[in-house]
């Protein structure tokens, strides 16, 4: 005679308990279970002590900004102490988003930098703008020459890449240039960013400098190598009429 399906099973469960794993809203999104092959005797304390536990478990809704806890940390929670009391898992930090300033490029890796740059801009058929900046040491009187001073570039340029957007690409053009590309920018919306910029590098410098700046705006199929020259045309401008000034 054949056995029955339940005497053929010898480690059959005898004993379960489960109870609702409860989200911030008071919706039961799971269950944690307790299986034994014997029979439990389990008390009111230890069932309150289990319904804790679910509700400690703090399951965010499905949509909520908020980070969810893995499954695991759900079942790995201890149950042996009922008697101790369930704390909630700390809030998970909100996204902020990168305020990370960009870093100065040299003229090769700039090169590399503004080609991506520019098939991105066009790609969108957004608006690019250049500021070409010159920086030279001040005079120290009216008429007199200036002093050599040595590394002016390094001497701004760490206020460059602080006074400007993450987005932003700052490049070491030459030895005294510094080249910023705007992606998304016109030419009006770069001016004051350009003036700003400049009052920025030349407020923050260790030495005095005479910073003079051009703004040119990427044309249709033009080349920014050929929006850099209108720019340093500007720039030569603003140097004949005193420096410190965007052309």
């Amino acid at each position: 005679m054949a056995r029955s399906a339940a005497s053929s099973v010898p480690d059959a469960v005898r004993g379960l308990v489960a109870v609702p794993i409860v989200n911030s809203d008071g919706q039961i999104v799971g269950a944690i279970c307790v299986f034994d092959a014997r029979s439990l005797d389990l008390t009111n304390e230890t069932v309150d002590a289990l319904k804790a536990l679910g509700r400690g478990a703090a399951v965010q809704p499905l949509g909520s900004s908020e980070a969810r806890p893995e499954m695991h940390e759900v079942h790995e929670r201890p149950i042996h102490d009922e008697s101790e009391p369930e704390e909630s898992p700390p809030a998970a930090p909100a996204d902020v988003p990168s305020v990370e300033s960009p870093s100065l490029l040299d003229r090769r890796g700039g090169h590399l930098a503004i080609a991506r740059e520019l098939a991105r801009v066009r790609r969108e058929q957004r608006q690019l703008s250049v500021i070409l900046f010159d920086v030279d040491p001040a005079a120290r009187t009216a008429g007199q020459p200036a002093a050599s001073t040595p590394d002016l570039l390094g001497d701004v340029s760490d206020t460059l890449t602080k006074a400007i957007r993450g987005s932003d690409l700052a490049i070491q053009w030459s030895r005294d240039e510094l080249l910023v590309v705007l992606p998304g920018l016109n030419a009006i919306e770069a001016r004051p960013v350009a003036e700003r910029v400049r009052a920025a590098m030349q407020a923050g410098a260790r030495h005095r400098v005479a910073v003079a700046g051009g703004v040119a705006e990427l044309l249709s199929n033009e080349s920014v190598e050929s929006a850099v020259a209108r720019a340093n045309e500007k720039v030569r401008l603003a140097r004949e009429r005193g420096h410190n000034r965007v052309g």
